[in-house]
């Protein structure tokens, strides 16, 4: 076990991805793992349980690596796929007739929901672009950055943005935690100037 750990819910949704969009599915991607993560891949997952973050990084490269395309081109898909569910169901409190600009600056404390680590913080830099850092991310787990490339997009589109543009800034050391070194991870968003809210993707919870 690293330290580092994620809820089910990340999990979950990893497998329930894999079923819609990998050749044959969980069993396909759990078939190609070393024994220890085919069995920890195949235990039944509960949304709000902790579990060892790392074993997602070779899960997701494997699954790439299935249907022939890179781990991030894999994990953005993904992570736009979570999104959309879990702004429609758990987090749907969270995030509803909210602005792009609201939206923008939850994002990162709401992402770290997901995990027992890390800390965010978010600056609004124009009405429409935002700063935010991730910091006391373990550094193997390199997939979080093009997680939140397909995650923040669906959100603030489904906050009422347009053409939302995501950037890196930069990935710097920040420390070390139970032998792995974690990094700070910093992202800049960006996006046109919103639709008015009868237009969100929240139809039935228009005021």
């Amino acid at each position: 076990m690293s330290g580092f750990h994620a809820r089910g819910l990340v999990y979950i949704g990893a497998r329930d991805y894999m079923i819609e969009h990998v050749p044959g599915g969980v069993d396909a991607v759990a078939a190609a793992l070393p024994p220890d993560l085919r069995a920890f891949m195949r235990q039944i997952f509960l949304a709000n349980t902790m579990y060892d973050v790392l074993p997602i990084v070779t899960i997701s490269e494997v699954a790439a690596t299935l249907i022939g395309v890179s781990h991030a081109e894999y994990l953005r898909p993904n992570a736009a796929w979570q999104a959309q569910r879990d702004i429609r169901g758990v987090y749907k409190l969270l995030f509803n007739l909210m602005s792009a600009e609201a939206v923008a600056l939850r994002l990162g404390k709401a992402a770290m929901r997901y995990f027992d680590f890390g800390e965010a913080s978010s600056v609004m830099r124009t009405p429409t672009s935002c700063n935010a850092e991730q910091r006391g991310i373990p550094k193997p787990a390199a997939w979080f950055t093009a997680c939140v490339h397909g995650f923040v997009p669906v959100a603030l589109t489904m906050a009422g943005a347009k053409n939302v543009r995501l950037r890196t800034l930069a990935t710097t050391s920040d420390g070390e935690r139970y032998g792995v070194e974690t990094v700070t991870v910093s992202i800049e968003f960006s996006w046109d100037e919103r639709r008015t809210l009868v237009e969100s993707w929240f139809p039935g919870e228009r005021p």
